[in-house]
């Protein structure tokens, strides 16, 4: 069930704004028109900021994946080998925080 609606995800999404474009006209009502546009306008802002964004966040996370997981996973490894290269080589510590890291090696 889910597969369909991620399949047709924005087949569905353009038919559901166009009724409700098409709900919108049919309840303008006179002497009311300013009001009614101005809540339209701000519902199109709205959706801009919240859905588009949201969406390029998402496209961006799939799509760019490996620039989020390289840079993080070097920070790692960095970490990773300052530590154990601390704890088999080095003399002083380098701070109180981290007892095995050490700033001297020689």
């Amino acid at each position: 069930y889910l597969n369909k609606l991620a399949n047709y995800h924005r087949f569905i999404s353009y038919w559901l704004y166009l009724g409700g474009f098409i709900a919108f006209v049919l309840s303008l009502q006179k002497k009311k028109y300013m009001v009614q546009f101005t809540l339209f306008g701000w519902t199109h802002i709205v959706l801009l900021c919240c859905v588009v964004q949201s969406h390029l966040i998402i496209q961006n996370c799939f799509e760019g994946l490996y620039w989020l997981l390289y840079p993080a996973s070097m920070v790692i490894c960095n970490d990773i080998m300052a530590y154990f290269f601390g704890f088999f080589f080095g003399r002083t510590p380098l701070i109180k925080l981290s007892p095995k890291k050490h700033g001297k090696v020689s």
